[in-house]
């Protein structure tokens, strides 16, 4: 019974690894891992492959620009960056699919969503209710939201590295994004 127990144990443990976790850089874009020359971007969903004590090892998946394999975005349009490489030999291509296997910190690593978007979804709600009620980020796709966010800027007052953190809020959640918001 025991060795029972212990093997449903690890078998979920396995699971829970392979799950969607999110990098987690609250309040800014990106994080540079001189140790791995990559840049990964705010809210990008990996595979957490294993876990230590102080870091992960981990799989991104996206897809490449054929000219320029040193970027991995989220989304087939190429809007939704993922990551950066310095090396674009880290990267395993088939056809316009890339992954990526790195080791990141555990601190930059959160199984809630919710958690690694919050700065990016605090920003939008609060610079544009301003004028008027929310709108609804799934009801638009990524290239609605530009024009629509680009209108609006000027009057929601944004710095340059505030529209920025919109903007990929916005494409992520946007219809044709990666992600839905939660309730």
């Amino acid at each position: 019974m025991q060795f029972f127990l212990k093997l449903v144990i690890i078998g979920l443990t396995s699971l829970n690894l392979q799950a969607s976790w999110f990098i987690t850089t609250p309040g800014e874009l990106s994080i540079t891992l001189p140790n791995e020359n990559v840049i990964l971007y705010n809210g990008i969903p990996v595979k957490v492959i294993s876990k230590g004590n102080q870091s992960a090892k981990i799989e991104i998946s996206g897809y490449v620009n054929p000219s320029d394999k040193t970027k991995l975005y989220a989304t087939e349009n190429l809007s939704l960056l993922s990551m950066e490489l310095k090396d674009e030999k880290k990267v395993i291509v088939d056809n316009n699919r890339g992954t990526v296997t790195i080791t990141v910190p555990n601190n930059i690593l959160t199984e809630d969503q919710d958690e690694a978007w919050q700065t990016n979804s605090d920003l939008f709600y609060d610079k544009c209710t301003k004028c008027h009620h929310a709108k609804v980020v799934k009801d638009h796709n990524m290239l609605e939201w530009e024009a629509l966010f680009n209108s609006m800027k000027l009057k929601a007052k944004t710095a340059p590295d505030e529209d920025e953190l919109i903007m990929r809020f916005l494409r992520a959640f946007a219809k044709d994004g990666i992600l839905t918001e939660s309730d």
